[in-house]
């Protein structure tokens, strides 16, 4: 009787499973969806999706597209476009079938805005939602950034070339107090948002270069676990350098094209720094020795104008 029941059983499971699990190694509903957002850009040219390679069902086997091992279900997601594109709305609901969704990127999509009712809090749905990558949209600013504050799980999240500037723009991000990475590079930000950032104490990475920050950076003491920072490419000067030991677990450190001459003895708190870019700045043969109190470097970059041959380096 046993040797009846157990194919029955097994029968009745799959008859359960009929239409949900694909013996492709692709969940149908998720191939539906990927299809239905294919077909959404209204554009073949337009995104990296026109080489998913559609020449087989199997929707994990496509480009761009990773699946959990274990489910077989969607878990990472990229759809990076032609920045020189047609503009696209978002539309959440193409998006809320991949239930294990943990990252997706949006890079160069051209998002303008959100299709009504459908903007990026829809995705709060997806609870294992954790990286969100949106660099080279320049969206609707205020609008889709208070949006995307209704995903509190995610980690990381990318905002670089968005073409914000202002707190306004990124106040509404405030709810995202599990982030640990932030790149805010790119943008057109000033000193206005530093007592902002400082409340996000579990970010382990941040990005600020390419903006137009200056003079100190005080209001960010509240980055205690912060371990990598990247300031290039602002106009801070060497008056950044004795607020930067506020940060004891830094390993890594960018201070490329930031006009600094000397004081970069004050970073010698600094225990902790394995990677230092001090590249593009005044420095003179002056700071080789004071270099030395980096004792856990492992990596320096100091290409300097007026640095010009290697016997500078000696001694």
């Amino acid at each position: 009787m046993r040797l009846i029941k157990q194919p029955l059983v097994a029968l009745v499971i799959a008859s359960l499973l009929e239409g949900w699990w694909s013996c492709d190694g692709c969940l149908e509903n998720e191939r539906n969806a990927l299809l239905q957002l294919k077909a959404s850009f209204n554009y073949p040219k337009r995104m990296s999706l026109s080489s998913w390679g559609l020449h087989t069902d199997d929707c994990c086997k496509w480009e761009n597209i990773n699946c959990s091992s274990t489910t077989g279900r969607v878990s990472k997601l990229s759809i990076r476009g032609d920045y020189w594109a047609f503009e696209w709305c978002f539309n959440a609901s193409l998006f809320l079938a991949f239930q294990e969704l943990t990252s997706l990127s949006l890079r160069n999509s051209r998002i303008i805005e959100c299709v009504e009712n459908e903007g990026f809090e829809r995705l709060e749905r997806l609870s294992k939602l954790e990286f969100l990558d949106l660099e080279g949209n320049l969206f609707n600013k205020e609008s889709i950034v208070s949006s995307i504050g209704h995903l509190s799980s995610l980690k990381s999240l990318n905002l670089a070339y968005t073409g914000l500037e202002s707190v306004t723009d990124i106040q509404g991000l405030l709810s995202l107090q599990n982030l640990e990475f932030l790149d805010l590079s790119s943008n057109n930000f000033n000193n206005s948002i530093i007592p902002f950032l400082g409340v996000f104490s579990s970010l382990k990475s941040l990005n600020l270069a390419g903006n137009i920050f200056k003079s100190d950076i005080q209001g960010l003491s509240g980055l205690e676990n912060l371990e990598f920072l990247d300031l290039s490419s602002n106009n801070f000067g060497d008056s950044i350098i004795p607020f930067l030991r506020i940060f004891p677990s830094l390993k890594s450190l960018n201070l490329a094209s930031n006009k600094l001459k000397s004081g970069i003895q004050g970073l010698s708190g600094l225990e902790n720094l394995e990677f230092l870019d001090l590249s593009v700045n005044n420095f003179n043969k002056s700071i080789i020795p004071l270099l030395s109190v980096f004792s856990s470097l492992k990596s320096l970059t100091l290409t300097q104008k007026r640095l010009e041959n290697i016997t500078d380096f000696q001694g």
